[in-house]
């Protein structure tokens, strides 16, 4: 498959010959909104603290705040400044946040009970986070424990920097790479999926990127949009 086109408008012939998918969860299966961010900063600062980071509560909230803001992920600087090691700060945080706080979706879940796809989660979340997200989502019942990969289940690598959850992904599925698409709201975490020869989707809630990089083979605006082409 040729990845030439990056704006391409999606339609149901565009991902007609789709056998698999492969989702990323946070900010893909639902969106990140103002009070759950905020409750991902406090979770990374009593993780910290936790660790031994010595650092008042306020202060640690406001080191999250910023390690969002410059890297994405409250859980970064503390990694970077403090030494603790990623496996340690991981497991904590996840189990620091209350996945009860995301919105679920209605729609979403009905779009969910029409599609017949094999499909699997690859997170760089905890695989204990992604069961309790999907159970709250009421979309665990299509996602076994072996079709939920957490960082920990792929060395800790990134899907941006490494293909090796993504190696993993498709022997579990048992299909071959141009018969997967691969879903994410990160749009770097699309480049090795496309070099391996998968369709790409990016889920940009209404603010791709500009321009959208040649990798990302079709776009929507948000996770009913995709399913809607494929149920």
């Amino acid at each position: 498959m040729s990845h030439t086109n990056g704006s391409s408008i999606s339609s149901i012939t565009d991902l007609s010959g789709i056998q698999a998918i492969i989702w990323d969860l946070d900010g893909t299966l639902y969106r990140f909104d103002e009070d759950f961010l905020v409750a991902c900063n406090h979770a990374a600062a009593k993780a910290a603290i936790h660790l031994g980071v010595p650092l008042k509560l306020d202060e640690a909230v406001e080191f999250a705040w910023q390690s969002h803001a410059q890297t994405g992920q409250s859980i970064l600087h503390f990694l970077r400044d403090y030494e603790i090691k990623v496996e340690q700060m991981h497991e904590v945080y996840h189990e620091l946040i209350d996945e009860k706080l995301i919105k679920t979706a209605v729609q979403t879940k009905s779009l969910f009970q029409s599609l017949k796809l094999p499909q699997i989660i690859i997170t760089h979340a905890s695989k204990d986070w992604a069961a309790r997200v999907l159970a709250h989502l009421g979309l665990k019942e299509y996602f076994p424990d072996t079709h939920i990969l957490g960082k920990e289940d792929y060395q800790f690598q990134s899907k941006c920097s490494s293909p090796l959850s993504f190696d993993m992904g498709l022997e579990i599925l048992g299909v071959k790479p141009e018969a997967v698409v691969v879903v994410e709201d990160t749009v770097k975490n699309l480049k090795i999926a496309a070099d391996k020869n998968m369709h790409t989707a990016l889920l940009h809630y209404g603010r791709p990127p500009k321009p959208m990089p040649s990798y990302v083979d079709y776009n929507y605006n948000n996770v009913n949009e995709l399913l809607g082409q494929l149920v």
